[in-house]
């Protein structure tokens, strides 16, 4: 899902975290009630499933996702918020750097630890894709 030549940051995780929470919601889509107006209805912003968070919680809640998963997928949203309400976040930031050594979900998939020089921006975009690859099935 990302560009590798993409330098900025913020592009990197907003983008990254959108593509997720429309990942969670076809999977919801796909999951409930056949009728496309009442499930639309629970998706809008205001109502419960509108939220990346929401949608976390739903998927989990239905057992269509592992708990690393959802702690990954939270984690994301996390970094995703730091980015879209603080205008100085940075990958460098020693509070997203912790949020993204703690995405394990692609350890747990792969039994393998991320490169002892791995950084954190490198680290989310491989997290972030191997959530992707997952939700895809």
């Amino acid at each position: 899902i990302f560009d590798s030549s993409e330098k900025n940051d913020r592009a990197v995780a907003i983008v990254g975290a959108t593509f997720l929470d429309i990942l969670l919601e076809h999977i919801l889509r796909a999951f409930l009630v056949d009728n496309e107006k009442e499930v639309s209805k629970l998706l809008r912003p205001d109502q419960p499933l509108g939220t990346f968070s929401g949608k976390i919680t739903m998927v989990y809640c239905l057992g269509l996702i592992y708990k690393p998963v959802r702690d990954d997928l939270n984690l994301v949203r996390k970094i995703r918020n730091e980015f879209a309400h603080n205008l100085y976040a940075s990958f460098e930031d020693e509070k997203i750097k912790s949020w993204c050594s703690g995405l394990k979900w692609h350890q747990i998939a792969y039994v393998a630890n991320p490169p002892s020089a791995a950084t954190a921006r490198s680290l989310f975009q491989v997290g972030a894709n191997q959530l992707v690859c997952y939700l895809n099935g």
